[in-house]
């Protein structure tokens, strides 16, 4: 996916946002061309929740080539949906 990342866990004042914060974007990665940015937290990953790098990671690895995934994150209070090209 070409990013780096933390997990967060949800907090009593917004408990919907586990998963995990994208602390670093590699330039020409999956996650660059699929408008991923630092500061996204990424909480769905191809209709599977995300709430573990070791699951994304996981997550990631079973894609097959050339497959579209999609993505779901939220940046600042807004959910969004991209999909990611591998």
């Amino acid at each position: 996916l070409g990013i780096g990342g933390m997990p967060v866990a949800a907090t009593r004042e917004q408990p919907n946002r586990a998963g995990i914060l994208i602390i670093d974007v590699s330039s020409g990665s999956v996650a660059q061309k699929s408008g991923i940015i630092v500061g996204d937290i990424l909480f769905e990953f191809d209709g599977h929740p995300i709430k573990a790098l070791t699951e994304l990671q996981a997550a990631v690895a079973a894609c097959t080539a050339n497959s579209p995934v999609a993505i779901k994150l939220y940046r600042g209070t807004n959910v969004m949906a991209v999909t990611a090209q591998f």
